[in-house]
């Protein structure tokens, strides 16, 4: 079953061949050449549409709203399978892979690092070790519980529990 942003895309190749001479060669009328270019370029137009309806290029990410406008554009203009008007959609393409591309690296600009390295500061053994000691991993909780005392971020609903038990204790 084909991706559903692919299914309007595929229903406008027909019109491919319709609208111009060229896209005979998607029916395998003319000489392979024609026939390669036209099936290049409309599996081309086809994609593009397909980032435009869905809003992903796969492998890459999301696409935001002026890529899928130009997205749009581009697979239209690819319909016309001309030489200037899919040169023109092909440079419109390539925009729109340039500008998820950007779209992506500056999403993991943020000044840190995308995934947190684990802190060990040898106040307690590796998970390693302890697997090894066969104490267990321990689980997620208090995994993350460690990671956050160790960075020193704690929760509100952490601190209002320990004031409450500290209020209860008479501290």
């Amino acid at each position: 079953m084909a991706d559903p942003a692919v299914r309007p895309a595929a229903y406008l190749i027909p019109i491919a061949f319709v609208i111009t001479p060229a896209g005979l060669g998607l029916l395998g009328i003319g000489g392979p050449q024609r026939v390669a270019v036209a099936a290049v370029v409309s599996a081309l137009s086809v994609a593009v549409l397909a980032v435009a309806a869905g809003g992903w290029l796969p492998g890459v990410g999301p696409a935001g709203v002026p890529e899928r406008i130009l997205g749009a554009l581009a697979g239209l203009t690819l319909l016309w399978l001309e030489p200037v008007p899919v040169t023109v959609g092909a440079v419109l393409a390539a925009a729109v892979v340039a500008g998820v591309l950007v779209r992506r690296g500056s999403a993991n600009r943020t000044g840190e690092p995308s995934a947190t390295p684990p802190v060990n500061h040898g106040e307690e053994n590796s998970e390693t070790d302890q697997r090894a000691a066969g104490r267990g991993s321990g689980g997620a909780r208090p995994r993350r519980e460690r990671r956050r005392r160790l960075r020193g971020q704690t929760g509100r609903r952490d601190e209002g529990r320990r004031r409450q038990r500290d209020h209860l204790q008479g501290h």
